[in-house]
């Protein structure tokens, strides 16, 4: 029996605490009424989207975010008749996708098909820039470019692909959404259920805003907001309960930057920070190194410069101290190719333990002719514990080191440590040159 012919039943409020009931237990409506059995983290999902005023649902490419988010729409348009459900995307072609499945899958479905208003057209009305699926109850989910949903109203709004819509489009729409009541519910004076905005994308990079956005709802939920839902699952998940093979996943990790397939299967945040100094796509290019040297080449002729950035902190999110290593190839003109051919961070050494792994570093590159570090902070206790004579494991002893700019009393020490004291003046200098670079 279709559900639009059960509703004139005499007992309303039971009726009322039954419908409430099917929409805070979405997952167990799909299943019962439209005999469509969910993965475990679907049904997670398709809960939350009955239960929660605001979803973002990061999920990894090939996970069918688009399929079950259309179910759900399906699901909460039955129950609630009048329900207008809006699909916006930066494009209005992105935005017809979830319309699209529903023409792709659950026309087939007969319990799903009962409930869509046909009369005499196709079951959905899909063109490459426009998709309407209407039911009989007056429930409807059409689709829209950002542009074109302003001034329009929704009781539900599903962003697809949101890293892509503008922040300014979003909150021009966002407000109206929050502020709907269906029809029916001002005639009869009844109470409407909250509206919802439901977020569907894989991961961005954390300037885009969306990141600011998924992090506030997740610390929401994190603290018990039951009107607040934040996920992000990977392709290991989305393999694990069968929806994809991890097959494909491997291949694709095999052909893709592994920045990117982070990001798109991966569903990590990845890149800089908003505002960051070098913004992610000048340093992602930069990252692969070329040319790796664990050790001097035998029969170097080029010299080489050590930089060293100090940090102690053993916290998680703290700083690592890195080491790395230029390589100065003497061009015909008198200038110098460099080449970055060694890098190593280390996390929570102390400064002591550091100055061992410059020294180390320095015994398999013996060319270096300058050891560079910033002198500020950590940097001003550096020298003196390079002061002494070091051993390393061979059994060669090296001189003490002394800071090129200073006279040191000890007679066989060696003027290599460049101190940097870093000023503003300094720091821009060192950003535009790199950026160049």
């Amino acid at each position: 029996m279709m559900l639009t012919q059960i509703r004139d039943v005499r007992n309303l409020k039971l009726w009322a605490r039954q419908i409430q009931f099917w929409r805070t237990h979405l997952d167990v409506f799909i299943e019962e009424y439209f005999h469509i059995r969910l993965k475990d983290t679907q049904r997670v999902v398709a809960r939350q989207f009955g239960n929660a005023d605001t979803l973002m649902v990061v999920k990894s490419r090939g996970y069918g975010k688009t399929w079950l988010t259309a179910l759900c729409c399906i699901a909460i348009g039955v129950l609630y008749p009048g329900s207008l459900i809006a699909v916006v995307s930066g494009t209005a072609e992105q935005a017809t996708l979830i319309v699209k499945k529903i023409q792709d899958y659950f026309i087939r479905n007969p319990e799903i098909m009962r409930e869509i208003q046909c009369d005499g057209h196709r079951p959905v009305q899909l063109s490459r820039n426009k998709g309407i699926c209407t039911l009989k109850n007056g429930s409807k989910i059409e689709s829209y470019s950002v542009g074109t949903m302003r001034g329009n109203r929704a009781k539900i709004m599903v962003i697809d692909e949101s890293p892509e819509v503008k922040a300014d489009d979003l909150d021009a729409v966002i407000g109206p959404v929050r502020n709907t009541k269906r029809d029916i519910c001002h005639q009869r004076g009844i109470r409407d259920y909250a509206s919802k905005t439901i977020s569907i994308t894989s991961a961005c990079l954390k300037s885009n805003y969306f990141y600011a956005m998924f992090m506030g709802t997740l610390k929401e939920f994190s603290w018990g907001s039951t009107s607040n839902f934040a996920c992000a699952l990977d392709y290991r998940s989305a393999a694990r309960v069968g929806i994809t093979d991890m097959e494909f996943f491997l291949k694709e990790q095999r052909k893709m930057p592994e920045a990117k397939f982070a990001m798109e299967y991966g569903s990590i945040f990845v890149g800089a920070e908003s505002g960051s100094m070098f913004p992610y796509d000048l340093t992602e290019s930069c990252r692969t190194l070329r040319q790796v040297e664990t050790a001097q080449p035998t029969s170097c002729t080029s010299n080489y410069v050590m930089g060293v950035d100090l940090a102690t902190s053993s916290e998680r999110k703290a700083d690592n101290a890195v080491i790395t290593v230029i390589k100065l190839v003497e061009m015909e003109n008198g200038c110098y190719l460099k080449k970055m051919v060694y890098m190593r961070s280390y996390h929570g050494k102390r400064l002591d333990a550091l100055a061992e792994e410059v020294r180390r570093t320095y015994a398999r590159f013996p060319r270096i002719i300058k050891i560079v570090f910033d002198h500020r902070g950590l940097g001003d206790a550096l020298p003196e514990f390079l002061a002494q004579p070091w051993t390393d494991d061979n059994g060669k002893e090296y001189p003490p080191w002394t800071l090129d700019d200073a006279r040191s009393l000890i007679h066989n020490a060696v003027p290599i440590l460049r101190s940097v004291k870093a000023n503003p003046q300094i720091n821009q200098q060192l950003v535009s040159c790199l950026r160049v670079a």
